[in-house]
Formats: structure tokens, C-alpha cells, sequence
């Protein structure tokens, strides 16, 4: 069998896929990077690469979304706003969320502010995160990748696609419902993962209009070649 591997830019549904293959495989850890620089060593002739798409805008606000939630008392110094306009037209305000695995002092303190700290998203850092994403997770891949997994279509049929999938990267004799259901337990067991529970064309709580149309202006061509957009 394959060696298999899931690369790409993330929150697109590679740990979803990753708990796909590796369920198929019986348990075996398939590869896992994001950036081209996490892998070193050249493709082998035995592997298979699977890429993961999604529409950008969700991929963005995905990471946003996710950053922000998983360290509401770390260094954010890059996801906040050091101008001191207090609500700018193409920002968008953004809420710290408390998560479970924090302290006890770090949740009181937490508890005894009425609304929690706030952050806002600048244009600089949409244009900084957008353009390592798609350079470093998904051009310099996809030359030598195999499949490319299109999260919509999964999400509208899960069996077909997983089913496609698996031939694709030469995996038989496999139950493709059963797959599924061990990802769905996994993200059951790890609910924080999905940050805005898959939900497609779920942006619109983190950037507004103007910030949507710099996506546009700025990552549009990749977005029109896979049909997000007009």
C-alpha cells in the first residue's frame, strides 16, 4: 500500500481527512504538513499527497477564529490592532473566548470581566495570512499531489467523496460509511477543532463586507478557478 500523505493549508478539512485515511489504514499515522518548508525530504515514488480545498474566505476566517480562541492570554500581538481607532470600517470586532484548559485564576479572572478582551483584524494581517497560505500551502504543493479534496462536495455528499477518495489513493476493500463515522466521533471528542462547526460560507462572523471584498481583490483568482466565485 501507499504511503499517504495529507498537505496543504489547513482548516480546509485535512484533519477530517486525516482521520479518514488513518482509520482505512487500520490505525496507521499518514503524514501530516501544511507548509512545503515542514517537509524536507522529496516525494517518494510510492506515495500519494492529498490537498484539501475550501472556500478562502472560510479558510481565513477559520484561522482567525481559531487563533484568537485558543489563546485569549497569549502573545496576540499579531492579531490585534495597534491603531487606536476604536472600530474601523474594514475591521471587524472579534470576541476572546474562554476555553476549558485554561487556570483556575485565568478563568475568574475571565469570569469577572462582563464582556472579555477584544482584538480587532486588520487588512495587514488578511494579506499576510492569505498569501502564505496559498503560496506556501497550496502552489508549491500541487504539481506532485494526487487528489485534491473539495470540502463543499463532502459536505453535501460524504459518501460519494470519501468513496472517490479512497480509490484515488489506491485504498480498497474499505467501508466508506464507517470512515466517516470514525471522523464524525473524533470531532465529537475534540469540539473546539471545527471553529465554527463546519458550517460553509460561515466568514460573515469574522470579516465584514469591505474586508470580504479585499479577499476578492487579492486571492479572486484562486477563488474563481474552483468556482467560489463569479
Amino acid at each position: 500500500m501507499s504511503k499517504i500523505s495529507i498537505v496543504g493549508m489547513g482548516r480546509t478539512g485535512t484533519t477530517l481527512v486525516r482521520s479518514v485515511i488513518e482509520h482505512a489504514e487500520g490505525g496507521s499515522r499518514c503524514g501530516y504538513y501544511h507548509f512545503k518548508t515542514e517537509r524536507k525530504e522529496r516525494k517518494g515514488s510510492d506515495e500519494k499527497w492529498i490537498i484539501c480545498r475550501r472556500d478562502f474566505r472560510d479558510v481565513l476566517a477559520s484561522n482567525f477564529r481559531s487563533t484568537i480562541r485558543t489563546n485569549p492570554y497569549g502573545d496576540l500581538k499579531d492579531f490585534i490592532d495597534c491603531k487606536d481607532n476604536p472600530c474601523p470600517e474594514n475591521y471587524k470586532l472579534f470576541r476572546v473566548e474562554y476555553q476549558a484548559k485554561m487556570s483556575r485564576e485565568s478563568k475568574a479572572e475571565y469570569e469577572n470581566e462582563r464582556f472579555g478582551p477584544r482584538y480587532f483584524i486588520s487588512e495587514d494581517q488578511i494579506m499576510s495570512q492569505g498569501k502564505k497560505s496559498l503560496e506556501e500551502g497550496w502552489y508549491k504543493w500541487l504539481p506532485d499531489v494526487d487528489y485534491i479534496f473539495h470540502y463543499e462536495a463532502y459536505m453535501e455528499d460524504k459518501e460519494k467523496v470519501i468513496t472517490e477518495l479512497l480509490s484515488k489513493v489506491g485504498i480498497g476493500g474499505v467501508n466508506a460509511k464507517e470512515c466517516i463515522e470514525a471522523s464524525d466521533n473524533w470531532l465529537k471528542k475534540n469540539p473546539f477543532h471545527a471553529s465554527n462547526k463546519g458550517i460553509i460560507n460561515g466568514w460573515k462572523d469574522v470579516f465584514s463586507s469591505v474586508q470580504e471584498q479585499l479577499i476578492i481583490d487579492e486571492f479572486g483568482d484562486w477563488m474563481r478557478e474552483y468556482n467560489y466565485i463569479k
